[in-house]
């Protein structure tokens, strides 16, 4: 979904507490401009842009690790959960440009296997357009190779590291192990979030169209072993929501 500068919608950033940053609440219209950028405090008063001080924050490199799964192609949300999941990557990295954060960003599609679509990097104008290049694969959800490939991008890195890990969940014939691998990243978070409607959504998967629904209980295990946190965001602008606050981990 994407927001023309007329859709302001506001958005709350409540979590103070998980990530020790100051509150505040931007909207999605002001988050596609940079030239616009409209600061609420905490209080709700508006401020000027000169006179707003940005807390310090230190150096964050995060993965953001893409679930391009058949079952991502799910019609519960719109365009379709990958879609979705796209447009929320976009809104967390402009997030980052938009408070000039100096953080650096991954990104990996993760289907039967893990690719790497995007090294760490601080130029998040070329993240974003490698986000654009993720597409539905139809090889099974082998979120232990996600879980991988993003330790290795974060090897030998000094600083604060974490990834957040979105996913309907992994399927029957996922033997990777996720959860034991998560228990070895040591001082890398994995923040885990479900997309998937209770009722779930119709994709057209290789053996036939079904119906398909999030399985949590990996999310949440990796989530649990890695001192990070799960996450179920049930529509659009919870996912959306949810992005946008990570960004500012």
């Amino acid at each position: 979904m994407m927001l023309s500068k007329d859709e302001i919608v506001h958005i709350d950033i409540s979590e103070i507490d998980a990530y020790e940053n100051e509150i505040i609440n931007i909207s999605n219209a002001d988050l596609l401009s940079t030239d616009t950028v409209k600061i609420k405090s905490q209080r709700k008063k508006e401020i000027q842009k000169d006179n707003f001080k940005k807390p310090i924050k230190p150096l964050v490199n995060i993965v953001l690790l893409i679930d391009t799964s058949g079952s991502m192609g799910a019609s519960d949300y719109k365009p379709n959960r990958l879609g979705a999941a796209k447009e929320a990557a976009r809104m967390f990295s402009k997030r980052k440009v938009v408070m000039n954060y100096s953080d650096h960003v991954a990104i990996i599609g993760f289907g039967g296997e893990a690719h790497v679509f995007h090294q760490l990097d601080s130029n998040l104008d070329e993240v974003m357009q490698s986000i654009e290049k993720l597409s539905i694969t139809h090889t099974g959800t082998n979120i232990g190779s996600a879980i991988q490939s993003g330790a290795n991008l974060l090897k030998n890195i000094n600083g604060k590291k974490a990834m957040v890990l979105l996913s309907d969940g992994a399927d029957k014939f996922d033997s990777s192990n996720p959860e034991r691998q998560a228990q070895d990243l040591n001082d890398i978070k994995v923040f885990t979030i479900g997309i998937g409607t209770t009722k779930g959504g119709r994709a057209k998967l290789p053996h036939g169209e079904q119906t398909v629904f999030l399985n949590e209980d990996r999310l949440k295990t990796i989530a649990k072993v890695t001192g990070g946190r799960y996450i179920y965001t049930p529509t659009v602008m919870d996912l959306q929501k949810i992005y946008i606050e990570l960004a500012d981990y």
